[in-house]
């Protein structure tokens, strides 16, 4: 798709939850992974949320890209939202910031592959390089942590004071 072909309606006073879409949905790999329905092989069984945000935001970024409506309100989005964490309930101003966070973690545990259950950390081989300790500790996280979300948005770093 080469632009989003419709506005985007605004519900009340939702504009928190309004940009984190709008940045979302202009984010080419987040888009195209949604639009092309990839999501659907990766739908968890065992999530919470039922795989409900994961279907709405596929839905209303068709919505958005299709070319089908003029304007596109997330009546059926927000209400997915709002069943899922009941704070986002209601027309009231939120942070942006912790509606992402809630919005990506619930991404998350809809697509989330990995293991269900308590995390059980290894302690690593003595001798290893920053390296291969950094790939070991990685896929740990990944035994229980494996997402495309994780894919596009967790990474590994290392800091160092010098």
């Amino acid at each position: 798709s080469s632009g989003i072909n419709a506005e985007y309606g605004n519900l009340g006073n939702t504009c928190f939850m309004n940009s984190i879409i709008q940045c979302l949905s202009h984010s080419r790999i987040v888009r195209e992974y949604f639009l092309s329905r990839k999501y659907k092989e990766h739908l968890s069984g065992t999530s919470k949320m039922q795989g409900r945000l994961a279907e709405e935001f596929a839905s209303l970024l068709s919505d958005m890209w299709s070319g089908k409506s003029d304007v596109v309100t997330p009546n059926k989005f927000k209400s997915a939202v709002a069943k899922s964490a009941p704070r986002f309930v209601g027309y009231s101003q939120q942070d942006s910031q912790e509606f992402l966070r809630f919005f990506l973690e619930g991404l998350h545990e809809d697509l989330n592959r990995g293991k269900k259950g308590k995390r059980r950390m290894e302690d690593p081989p003595k001798g290893l390089t920053d390296a291969q300790l950094a790939e070991h500790r990685w896929r740990e996280y990944l035994a229980y942590d494996n997402s495309s979300i994780v894919n596009i948005f967790v990474g590994l770093l290392k800091s160092t004071l010098t």
